[in-house]
């Protein structure tokens, strides 16, 4: 009996083991299940600050983010592709002189690509093609189909998203580490070095008459900043730029001057403190914004010593490769 009891215990166990796990699978898909549900009925708190508005509603969002994330795990992705920066991606959506540049590490074909704008400091790059423009709006447009409430993208625009929340984390760190970040080292090495640009925030921005029509002068909070055409507006230039703030320097006031960012695809790249803003819209207009800065949101405002500008060019060869 001993015997007996000593092989069928352990089996006794087994099977208690294996309903008990079942039973448990059923209550987590169930409860999976309704994270979509129940994220599409939460009283979300209107967004109305066009100042500061990070911290508008904080506490609902903190609240709900485990709900919210289960809720676009259940919904899904639809171009699966984008959502991480890889060769497949390189070869699929970034223009071929950009591609060409990164594959080879040569600065000297990226700056072949840069352009300078009406404004000192503020450049542009062709980088995506038609392609890559278009699948992002459609994988936009399918994330909110699911009805999951976005939160606002920054303390100043009200609409669009905030992209590490849509599970693009993986895509911003390869574009930042591979792309982003030596470009900016590459136009603005006596502002930035290596330890400037440890940490990257992406989001959409969205203006459109019925909802935010402009955006008032300021500073953003990175020491660089990437601005992507996806939808441009019908208005001639309405993205305008002023002077870079500088510490222990007194502001003046200058006249605006207005910057084209109308070909999709095509990025600005400018200083975090270059004080810019956007006219009034009477259309339509989607952007896709990376900021770029140090660990836990540092931001560097004062330019380099010569000396310190060589040092970060060869920690820059160092870190990334380029040559």
């Amino acid at each position: 009996m001993l015997r007996l009891f000593l092989i069928e215990r352990p089996q006794m166990i087994t099977l208690f083991i294996f309903i008990s796990a079942f039973h448990l699978s059923i209550s987590s898909e169930g409860e999976c299940a309704n994270a979509l549900k129940e994220a599409r009925a939460l009283d979300v708190p209107r967004t109305i600050s066009t100042t500061h508005g990070d911290i508008e509603n904080a506490e609902f969002w903190d609240d709900n983010d485990e709900l919210l994330q289960q809720a676009r795990k259940e919904w899904g992705k639809e171009h699966v592709g984008l959502y991480r920066f890889d060769e497949e991606f390189i070869s699929e959506f970034l223009d071929p002189k950009v591609k060409e540049a990164l594959e080879q590490k040569s600065t000297a074909r990226m700056k072949s690509v840069v352009r300078t704008t009406e404004k000192e400091g503020v450049f542009k790059i062709k980088m995506f093609n038609e392609k890559f423009v278009d699948s992002i709006l459609d994988e936009l447009s399918f994330q909110e189909k699911s009805k999951i409430p976005m939160r606002r993208p920054n303390g100043m625009n009200r609409y669009g998203c905030i992209l590490n929340e849509l599970g693009f984390e993986e895509f911003l760190k390869g574009l930042s580490d591979r792309l982003l970040k030596p470009i900016a080292q590459i136009l603005f090495s006596r502002r930035v070095s290596v330890q400037d640009l440890t940490t990257e925030y992406g989001f959409v921005v969205q203006y459109h008459p019925a909802s935010d029509v402009n955006l008032a002068e300021h500073a953003d909070a990175s020491a660089i900043t990437a601005n992507i055409c996806l939808l441009p507006s019908k208005e001639d230039a309405p993205l305008f730029f002023k002077n870079v703030r500088e510490i222990g320097e007194t502001t003046h006031d200058v006249e605006p001057v207005k910057v084209a960012l109308d070909i999709p695809g095509e990025v600005v790249f400018h200083l975090g403190q270059h004080i810019h803003g956007v006219s009034n819209v009477t259309s339509s207009r989607s952007n896709m914004v990376v900021w770029l800065m140090g660990d836990y949101g540092y931001v560097r405002v004062a330019p380099y010593d010569e000396h310190e500008i060589l040092a970060n060019q060869l920690s820059f060869e160092k870190n990334y490769g380029w040559n």
